[in-house]
């Protein structure tokens, strides 16, 4: 029965208990009820009555508010179908050509290419170029799902934005990172992504470790940043011989410095200045043949004469001596044929800086007063050392 022969059904009943006291009373009110109770039961039946009208009314007030959005979503859809109208007359090999160009942007999702049309979806689930980057922050599906669509071609797998309590929320649903790993083991990887301080010791070393069922001869390139951890990460016996590119982050130094690994182009990020760790670090890599240095101990030094610090101890608070005799035998030229500065060439930074290193401490003061960067002060003492394969140790001016 539905509201409205509910509805009509209790009206009748109504009416005819309002009759009470009338000759011709149906007989199938029972004659045992009262007049009074009579009365009093049509009263709560008549209350019952408006109060389903007003729902009726109600529901019929809210069902005309849901046709009128539905028109609306079909007027939209409409309009959508005709702006993308071209792109659906696009042949299959076009669109394929288009997404796999389009693959490394980032406000292209697979996802949203799949939910155009079935044409695109049928398209973006045949270009496997675009299921290749996979986060271990989603669900185990999902990363089943860009593993199988991505076929057989390099995956970036990245491990990125996940907050402890994503973390465990992660490992509670998926059992560990390990299971991730377990789901490419047979997998090449074109870059290896570690982002945040989630990312722990533990963690790199169930992705890293010896233990792990990861073969590490398939990565080609490995990123790590803002991985601060309390812990080391051992990985003296683990090797990248694909590996082209190994970047670190600063903070990253701890994790690695005791670590040795094979790689041929090393890009170190030092923001903050380069810790006196980093040569342990930098020993610990091997086969290098490129190395680059980025935003190395940029100061900006104060101009006021008495807060300006002294070249030494702004030198010390980055380097030591003993630090650039243990550099000039890491970074001989014989090991590391090439080495970048900030991005430039290492003959570039010579060529055009070489004013700015003097052993005139008035000129050097000038210099610094004008907010030069130390990081340049760095850079060339780097140089020297590479260039004779000992320290020659600068001129540091006086206090003051």
């Amino acid at each position: 029965m539905n509201l409205d022969s509910f509805c009509s059904s209790l009206r009748s009943v109504a009416d005819q208990l309002e009759t009470v006291g009338d000759p011709h009373l149906p007989t199938v009110i029972p004659q045992i009820f009262s007049p009074h109770t009579r009365i009093e039961r049509a009263k709560t039946i008549s209350h019952n009555l408006r109060q389903a009208e007003r729902i009726l009314e109600s529901l019929e007030e809210h069902l005309t508010q849901t046709e009128l959005y539905r028109d609306s979503l079909r007027s939209e859809y409409a309009r959508a179908v005709n702006s993308i109208c071209p792109a659906l007359q696009l042949p299959e090999e076009v669109l394929r050509l288009i997404f796999t160009f389009h693959a490394d942007d980032e406000h292209l999702k697979d996802f949203f290419l799949t939910h155009v049309c079935r044409q695109w979806r049928a398209t973006a689930s045949a270009c496997p170029r675009l299921w290749t980057t996979i986060y271990a922050s989603d669900p185990l599906p999902m990363i089943q799902r860009a593993l199988g669509l991505s076929s057989n071609h390099p995956i970036d797998l990245i491990f990125s934005g996940l907050a402890p309590q994503t973390l465990r929320g992660f490992e509670q649903e998926m059992g560990s990172m390990q299971t991730v790993v377990n789901q490419i083991q047979t997998r090449s990887i074109s870059k290896l992504l570690i982002e945040g301080d989630a990312i722990n010791g533990v963690a790199l070393r169930n992705a890293f470790g010896r233990e792990s069922t990861i073969s590490v001869l398939l990565v080609e390139s490995i990123e790590i940043y803002y991985a601060q951890s309390t812990e080391r990460l051992d990985m003296q016996h683990v090797e990248f011989p694909r590996c082209s590119s190994f970047t670190l982050e600063g903070s990253c130094f701890p994790i690695l410095s005791k670590s040795q690994l094979s790689c041929r182009f090393l890009t170190i990020i030092a923001s903050m200045g380069i810790p006196h760790y980093f040569i342990q670090l930098l020993q610990g890599f091997k086969n290098l043949e490129a190395l680059e240095f980025q935003e190395i101990g940029i100061i900006d030094v104060p101009s006021d004469p008495v807060t300006l610090p002294t070249l030494e101890e702004l030198f010390l608070s980055r380097l030591t001596v003993d630090d650039f005799v243990h550099l000039s035998a890491v970074l001989h030229t014989d090991n590391i044929p090439s080495v970048y500065l900030n991005g430039f060439p290492a003959h570039y930074i010579e060529e055009n800086s070489a004013s700015v290193f003097t052993s005139d401490a008035q000129i050097l003061t000038q210099y610094l007063n004008q907010h030069v960067s130390i990081s340049l002060f760095i850079c060339r003492a780097i140089l020297l050392t590479l260039r004779s394969g000992s320290l020659l140790k600068p001129h540091l001016p006086s206090n003051g």
